[in-house]
């Protein structure tokens, strides 16, 4: 019996770690100079996107935003991340915007394009190829593979999933922890 309550104590623990997918650690430098901990290295990424003449940025305040993009088609509560907060997902008609509400604070966490009609500033949108990827953002991402490009700088992703060598979709996501 205590065997198995000791199994099912490591159990829990092991989900408490992964409650939010989202939110994993991958990078342990906190600097935004893409060096070092797994960043990349001279890359050209910014952590934004314009999306109907608003500038979404990663870690900005979400009533802002959500107030200059207007009404959202749908609006979904994502539940409790692993005691950081309240996510919320606002969808729009190309983009997905998520916000994470602490309680005191609510910022823009994750932005997710959900067709080519909006594109990174870098010039990238869905549809576009691996290789321009990699000439407009940069040739040493944090993570290559067949099926995605992702560049990371500080506490902050930009996620290019690929398919048959084209951009399939695009993620903008905050890496928090706990503290």
């Amino acid at each position: 019996m205590k065997k198995f309550l000791a199994l099912l104590l490591c159990l829990m623990m092991a989900f408490c770690l992964v409650a939010c997918e989202n939110k994993k650690n991958n990078n342990n430098n906190d600097d935004d100079d893409g060096e070092g901990g797994g960043a990349s290295k001279k890359s050209s990424v910014s952590f934004y996107v314009n999306y109907n003449s608003v500038k979404i940025e990663l870690g900005a305040d979400a009533k802002a935003v959500l107030s200059a993009l207007g009404t959202p088609k749908r609006t979904d509560d994502q539940g409790e991340c692993g005691g950081l907060g309240r996510v919320t997902k606002y969808v729009y008609a190309s983009l997905e915007l998520f916000t994470l509400n602490n309680g005191k604070t609510e910022t823009v966490d994750g932005i997710k394009l959900l067709d080519d009609a909006v594109k990174c500033p870098e010039g990238v949108g869905i549809g576009s190829a691996s290789a321009d990827v990699l000439k407009a953002c940069g040739s040493n991402p944090t993570n290559k593979s067949d099926t995605g490009i992702t560049y990371t700088s500080g506490s902050k992703n930009l996620i290019f999933s690929l398919r048959d060598g084209a951009v399939s979709g695009i993620e903008y996501k905050v890496i928090s922890t706990k503290k």
